[in-house]
């Protein structure tokens, strides 16, 4: 069983501060630095982009995850790998080639992850999973931080784990979306092995993102010991 881990989404980190953000969730015992790059087309919204993650890879050793919430991801992977992010995940709404963008970003040397919605049913993937390296659940409709986490997210998880463990696939669980210390926990006991953590878990106006981010990954990760 994969262990837990925690994953900041630095969308929700003060943009005019950000190496000092990062630094905190790096000393708070962060995993992962979380990129979401948006076009404004296949979500309404624009946040983190290409030049950014590559000053994060320059300056920080943590492992970045670059969520491509693009119309056309198969036009961006090759500059998704540029930016030498070390996790590259896509939605599968939006590939009209998933197991080719997959297999490009394997032998890259990254994890490659397919993004669901949460509209879209994990049989939707289930051919795809043996060659993912994770899959990331959408628990809020995607683009915007501070959304309320979406109930019938806990029977997707539920379901992945079930195809992961009955096929014997090595394949890690995300969660991204309205994570907080109850429903991330649940998607934990469900099987879920990545929390994105945003808006409603340790960011926040006058918050202490090493302290929260220390007390929730130790919250988080307890239930799997």
């Amino acid at each position: 069983m994969h262990s837990v881990q925690i994953a900041p989404t630095i969308q929700c980190a003060d943009q005019l501060n950000l190496a000092a953000d990062i630094e905190e969730l790096v000393k708070g015992g962060a995993d992962i630095i979380h990129a979401d790059i948006m076009d404004g087309v296949f979500v309404p919204n624009l946040a983190i982009s290409f030049d950014t993650v590559r000053a994060v890879k320059k300056r920080f050793q943590i492992p970045v995850d670059v969520h491509l919430m693009l119309k056309d991801p198969g036009l961006y992977i090759e500059t998704a790998i540029g930016t030498g992010a070390d996790w590259i995940s896509f939605h599968i709404e939006a590939a009209a080639a998933p197991l080719r963008l997959l297999r490009q970003i394997r032998e890259s040397g990254r994890k490659a992850g397919i993004v669901l919605n949460p509209s879209t049913p994990v049989t939707s993937v289930r051919h795809l999973l043996q060659y993912a390296g994770y899959v990331q659940l959408m628990a809020v409709e995607p683009g915007f931080p501070g959304q309320c986490f979406l109930p019938f997210t806990y029977e997707k998880v539920s379901e992945l784990a079930y195809e992961r463990d009955k096929h014997e696939y090595s394949f890690q669980i995300m969660i991204d979306g309205g994570i907080n210390r109850v429903n991330g926990a649940e998607c934990i006991r469900r099987g879920a092995d990545i929390l994105v953590a945003g808006a409603l878990c340790i960011f926040g106006e006058g918050h202490d993102l090493c302290r929260e981010t220390a007390c929730f990954a130790k919250e988080m990760k307890e239930l799997r010991k």
